[in-house]
């Protein structure tokens, strides 16, 4: 007997309409689980594009800079201004964090905070104090970029910090060959607007601007011409260089540029006859002429 109800109880029995629904739902959500999609979260194009927006950036980091590590707190200072969203107070709370973080800053950091807090025309004192005290041991680190960022940033704040200028006329000689040419216009136009005259630099400027002009375009041509003519250098074979590549580009000119270039070689008492025609020309002409009138 007790075979006999083992044996029944063993016996499978039909399964009705609703349970075999319920079992092959189970099993398609299992079949589902384990199915792979390699190609299904490998295109974050459009979160990124989320994510870069200033409205993601307002409502992420940007006003706890206190909270940020330097590699947030750089992205987003130059960020924060880039949008436009940059105020006088929380460029101070940047700036008392960037100080905190100052002996941790790579000179890359160094460079774009300073280039962030100059675009914004923000000055704060203690920053450029405490990041002078920390680039000066490690200018050699100092990229081309890096070094030109620097230099524009004080010139723009009119920082006359001659000490790390020095040091800096001692690190660039043997990096100027790896500068760009408006790098080089930036780097000379800075040392002309602090009224830092270094001859050694400005002659190794010349022979970077003498080797490769066709690199320097017409804004960095003008660059260079004002900084020497700041310091009355009539240095012999920069000028004619200078003069011959402006004739190349004065279609890029506006007529206040064309006012510089002219009053650059004129401090340097510099003549060259198919430019002063060509410049003349242009001014009597369209469209130079309206820009003067």
């Amino acid at each position: 007997a007790c075979l006999a109800w083992a044996c029944a109880r063993a016996v499978p029995r039909p399964l009705g309409q609703t349970a075999l629904a319920q079992r092959g739902m189970s099993y398609k959500a299992k079949a589902q689980k384990t199915v792979h999609r390699p190609f299904e979260h490998q295109a974050p194009y459009h979160k990124v594009e989320k994510d870069a927006s200033p409205e993601a950036f307002m409502q992420a980091q940007m006003y706890t800079p206190e909270a940020l590590q330097p590699e947030n707190l750089t992205r987003n200072c130059y960020r924060m201004v880039v949008y436009g969203l940059a105020v006088p107070e929380l460029l101070d709370r940047y700036a008392v964090r960037a100080i905190e973080l100052a002996p941790r800053l790579q000179p890359s950091q160094f460079s774009v905070i300073l280039n962030a807090f100059a675009r914004a025309h923000c000055r704060h004192e203690q920053m450029l104090q405490a990041f002078s005290k920390r680039m000066a041991p490690r200018l050699s680190q100092f990229l081309p970029m890096d070094i030109s960022q620097t230099c524009n940033a004080y010139a723009k704040f009119r920082e006359r910090d001659e000490p790390l200028f020095r040091r800096f006329s001692s690190e660039m000689p043997h990096k100027l060959p790896l500068f760009e040419g408006f790098q080089l216009g930036n780097v000379a136009n800075a040392y002309a607007r602090l009224s830092i005259r270094d001859d050694l630099l400005f002659d190794d400027i010349a022979d970077e601007v003498i080797r490769r002009p066709q690199e320097l375009a017409a804004a960095a041509l003008l660059l260079v011409a004002n900084a020497f003519a700041h310091f009355g250098n009539q240095h012999a074979r920069l000028w004619p260089v200078l003069a011959d590549w402006l004739l190349e580009s004065y279609l890029d000119l506006a007529a206040e540029h064309v006012a510089l270039a002219l009053n650059a070689l004129s401090t340097v008492s510099f003549e060259h006859d198919a430019l002063m025609r060509t410049f003349v020309r242009g001014l009597t002409e369209e469209p130079l002429a309206s820009e003067v009138l």
